[in-house]
């Protein structure tokens, strides 16, 4: 309470050179509500992107009562993008390991972030990172994919791995993708996607032609071993 609203938040166009202003309506440094216990909140942006991708939705939720964190992804960002196999590879672990650095970071305006009650919104491939996240293996057949590392170490998120079971958080409650990538190209199967555990709401686009609005759609209908709900835009990309 009392706080003047306005931030400025500088970034950059998807080319990674171009500078851009943000307007935001949050209040750089206030102090958080004394006693504050709330549910964490980690948005991973898409490949390429960055912190700043989703922050009117970041501010929006922070305003609602939500600790709110987002991270770049390094080797996914606009300005410093890597071979698209590192995004594969690392993207639902850097997600766990963001919940991990606010459970043990001392900063004030985390202290009343609930780490025990996590919700994972992703775009794009951050959406992909929260499904394996949150239980969701991959086929055998994204394993050995022409974009997957080449040395076959996108087996650790293999359905059925020991290595993918100790990736899944327990701390994770919800997820929130929003166009998911990865169906259309075969990286889940059924089996995979049943292994889903966390309740869902996917987001999807129906004429989605990076991520497959049928394919999401095959996401949510196979996803069978948690809560789920599915908000479709009629006709959107």
């Amino acid at each position: 309470a009392g706080t003047a609203e306005g931030t400025i938040y500088e970034t950059w166009l998807r080319d990674g050179v171009t500078p851009l202003r943000l307007e935001g309506r949050a209040c750089r440094g206030a102090p958080p509500q004394p006693g504050l216990d709330a549910p964490l909140i980690v948005i991973s942006h898409g490949f390429p992107g960055n912190r700043y991708l989703l922050s009117h939705l970041g501010e929006h939720l922070a305003a609602q009562g939500f600790v709110v964190v987002a991270a770049d992804h390094a080797g996914s960002t606009y300005e410093g993008r890597q071979d698209f196999a590192e995004t594969l590879l690392y993207r639902p672990v850097d997600q766990r390991d963001l919940i991990d650095w606010v459970a043990g970071v001392p900063l004030p305006l985390l202290a009343g972030a609930d780490t025990g009650r996590v919700g994972v919104i992703g775009y794009s491939m951050g959406g992909y990172g929260t499904l394996v996240l949150g239980g969701a293996g991959l086929s055998e057949a994204a394993v050995r994919h022409e974009r997957a590392p080449a040395d076959g170490s996108l087996a650790r998120h293999r359905a059925g791995s020991d290595s993918h079971e100790a990736l899944v958080d327990p701390r994770v409650a919800a997820i929130l993708p929003i166009g998911p990538w990865g169906r259309m190209a075969g990286f889940w199967d059924a089996g995979g996607l049943a292994g889903l555990r966390v309740p869902m709401l996917l987001m999807a686009g129906t004429a989605d032609e990076v991520s497959g609005g049928e394919a999401m759609r095959r996401i949510f209908e196979e996803a069978t071993g948690a809560p789920r709900h599915m908000l479709s835009f009629a006709h959107a990309g």
